[in-house]
């Protein structure tokens, strides 16, 4: 798609996403016209050195465990999950007035959201495969060992610091539920 059908909110870091006329002609957002939010530098990574870490946590019974991309493919079922995601700081060029300016990097209107299926293993089947008793969790025959999940991302602030996200255990122990870790979109 040509250049001109993206906003680019700030090209360093990059921060773009579709105009709005755009982003409506499909359900599902191509993964050309999804939108893009960083904070930072995005580390460059190469798909045949990627490793997927699980630290170990010896307290509920969890060994730790690398993946590789590869392994995330092949070893787990796959699973697809449609999401529309949206950025936090959408539409913030609405809050800005001459008496009150945004003292942000990016100015988002409405193009910082998309809709995408996106395919993976379950979490919940990669700790099974590490130890977790997940069906007996799930079953209620065996206490839910954590509160959150806590995932960690390989891009840094500029103070340093990893970025980290975290989600309620219960999403992963749920064999209904859809927490994945995912490796294809669209």
């Amino acid at each position: 798609r040509p250049r001109s059908v993206l906003r680019f909110a700030s090209e360093r870091p990059a921060n773009y996403g579709p105009r709005l006329h755009e982003l409506t002609r499909e359900f599902y957002t191509p993964n050309e016209l999804h939108y893009v939010r960083n904070h930072a530098p995005v580390p460059r990574v190469d798909p045949e050195d990627f490793v997927f870490t699980v630290k170990a946590n010896p307290a509920i019974g969890l060994r730790g465990g690398e993946f590789s991309l590869k392994d995330l493919k092949q070893k787990f079922e796959q699973h697809a999950v449609s999401s529309t995601l949206q950025c936090a700081g959408g539409r913030q060029e609405d809050f800005v007035v001459p008496d009150r300016p945004l003292y942000v990097e990016a100015k988002w209107r409405e193009e910082a959201w998309g809709t995408a299926k996106w395919r993976g293993p379950k979490i919940r089947d990669i700790l099974m495969s590490l130890g977790l008793d997940m069906n007996a969790m799930a079953l209620g025959e065996k206490e839910t060992c954590a509160k959150y999940l806590n995932a960690v991302a390989m891009d840094c602030s500029e103070t340093g610091k990893p970025y980290a996200s975290f989600i309620p255990f219960g999403k992963v122990v749920d064999p209904l539920g859809d927490a994945i870790i995912a490796v294809e979109m669209n």
